[in-house]
């Protein structure tokens, strides 16, 4: 596939990973983002003739940026629990409502492609650990639900002409251009080298999955290159 890509949140710690892949795969990338840790983390491809930066929020952008664009990665939202839970409500109007206002603009401008990053949180407190897609959703945080719902709603408008793709991801770890230590294997590694101990919280006992930022990256390309029939309206662990 070729063509043009809009990244929300194409700055952050796992956007500026795949601006970078998709660049070098060379397609065209806009980035929807407040910037709010700013455009260094794109500061190498600054200069990019294929490189649009767009500032903006999610919530109230009006849909002129969809033109000309082939599919849309959907980043952007407030990631994590404990940051959800210092404004709930902006949670809500972001990780929810603003995902389903970007998907229902991307549709009414002819996007054929929309691939959401959602979270393996929205399992909650599994009783096993061999969970797949069809495992039940018992969300606990805020964070969590706000991915659910926004999933349920993405689903219901994926059809023919608008393939939605949901990516349910592990915690993610990994050096980045914009570079995130509240990652518990970033926090180890950063435990480990400035202070010489790696702190385990929690009793040593619980259990997640993980997966590397450029791997991540790497998966949406692979879902974003795929045969869309393989992938339309379909959620990958």
């Amino acid at each position: 596939m070729a063509g043009t890509i809009l990244v929300t949140g194409g700055a952050g710690y796992v956007g500026s990973i795949l601006t970078d892949k998709l660049l070098s795969r060379g397609y065209k990338v806009k980035i929807l983002d407040r910037f709010f840790f700013g455009k260094e983390p794109l500061s190498k491809h600054i200069n990019n003739e294929r490189l649009q930066l767009i500032k903006d929020d999610i919530r109230y952008d009006d849909g002129s940026i969809f033109d000309g664009v082939d599919a849309v990665i959907h980043l952007a939202a407030i990631a994590s629990d404990p940051a959800s839970e210092l404004d709930p409500e902006a949670a809500e109007t972001i990780n929810h409502e603003g995902a389903l206002h970007i998907a229902k603009l991307a549709r009414q401008h002819g996007v054929k492609r929309f691939l959401f990053s959602s979270s393996a949180s929205v399992y909650g407190q599994a009783d096993n650990l061999q969970l797949t897609e069809e495992s039940p959703l018992k969300p606990v945080s805020l964070y969590a639900k706000n991915k659910m719902m926004a999933e349920q709603g993405l689903l219901a408008m994926s059809d023919s002409s608008f393939s939605v793709t949901i990516l349910r991801n592990p915690t993610v770890y990994g050096v980045s251009p914009r570079m995130r230590f509240d990652l518990i294997i970033n926090i180890m590694t950063l435990t480990a080298f400035s202070d010489k101990k790696i702190l385990v919280y929690g009793g040593g006992l619980q259990w997640r999955p993980h997966i590397h930022v450029k791997d991540l990256s790497d998966d949406f390309i692979t879902i974003l290159e795929a045969d869309v029939n393989l992938v339309e309206n379909e959620i990958f662990n």
